[in-house]
């Protein structure tokens, strides 16, 4: 009878950690949604409305869904109120920020996760390509001072044996406001559309290279995030989700996350979107929460 139970305990076990479940919510919360220079220094009362508002809509979703990962893009972190960490501590034993680049190192995605990963990893992601970086800079930095669009790309790793997995959060480059400014809305939807020869085309294959170096070999992973470009333009594919998809797996449909009328396409746009290897969807919803340009989304996964 003891060997019996042993042996269904063990079975449980097994059954457990090869079908477990995973959920995230990941938010791009957005500049405009923040203080940007820190908490201590009020600014506008319409801007201090929209902070209470943006913390008061994190803490909700935090404690309605309690998801084992909490990610936010676009975010900074001196922004929040003491009240906003005394909540999400209670939550999550594990946080840390990730700053874009260095030329705006306050602005960055902040993790929370309920058992913190047992390897990070950060590397910048490039959005030239090998040996025209001055040719790419001169073009599209014209009418930036600095550089807006280098971003980092973060690998967390959690988990051991078959029940590990890498969670790599995203928030690729914006150039599209750049181009529509310089070529107008139609140039600007063609080059969505048809142009392989632009930065975010190349930084999103800096963001493939990496996941094809996970190890081991066959690492099951979940890419989630502001990609910052949609599926489709008027029914045509666009170069980047055509490139995606080509390389991993998609997650789920999200819709439109993104509110804004950016190109008069007059819809909301799936800027956010959840792709990876060797995990099965659940579930993906995109929740209505305001206080933000962009609605969050939350994604069930089991492995």
């Amino acid at each position: 009878m003891k060997l019996l139970l042993f042996c269904l305990l063990n079975l449980f076990s097994v059954s457990v950690l090869l079908g477990a479940e995973v959920d995230i919510i990941w938010w791009n919360v957005a500049r405009v949604g923040i203080d940007t220079h820190g908490a201590k220094i009020p600014r506008s009362k319409k801007e201090k409305s929209r902070n209470l508002l943006l913390v008061s809509q994190i803490t909700k979703l935090a404690e309605t869904h309690s998801p084992e990962h909490f990610i936010m893009g676009e975010i900074v972190e001196t922004a929040f109120p003491k009240s906003f960490w005394d909540k999400m501590r209670r939550i999550y034993h594990y946080h840390k920020f990730f700053s874009y680049n260095s030329t705006y190192p306050e602005f960055g995605i902040l993790v929370f996760s309920k058992t913190g990963p047992h390897k990070t990893i950060e590397k910048n992601m490039p959005w030239y390509p090998a040996g025209r970086e001055s040719e790419f800079k001169t073009k599209w930095l014209r009418p930036f001072s600095d550089d807006p669009h280098s971003k980092t790309y973060v690998q967390l790793d959690y988990g051991v044996h078959k029940a590990s997995y890498s969670l790599i959060p995203v928030h690729l480059m914006q150039p599209w406001m750049q181009i529509e400014k310089e070529f107008g809305v139609l140039k600007t939807l063609d080059i969505m559309v048809n142009e392989a020869n632009q930065p975010l085309i190349y930084q999103l294959a800096s963001l493939l290279k990496f996941t094809k170096m996970l190890t081991p070999p066959g690492q099951r992973f979940i890419v989630i995030g502001d990609f910052n470009f949609p599926k489709k333009i008027l029914f045509r594919k666009t170069y980047a989700y055509s490139l995606i998809s080509k390389n991993l797996d998609m997650l789920g449909k999200t819709g439109g996350t993104f509110k804004s009328s950016f190109l008069n396409l007059g819809t909301p746009l799936d800027l956010d979107q959840v792709y990876g290897r060797g995990v099965r969807a659940q579930s993906l919803k995109v929740l209505k929460s305001k206080g933000s340009d962009h609605h969050p989304i939350y994604f069930q996964f089991f492995f």
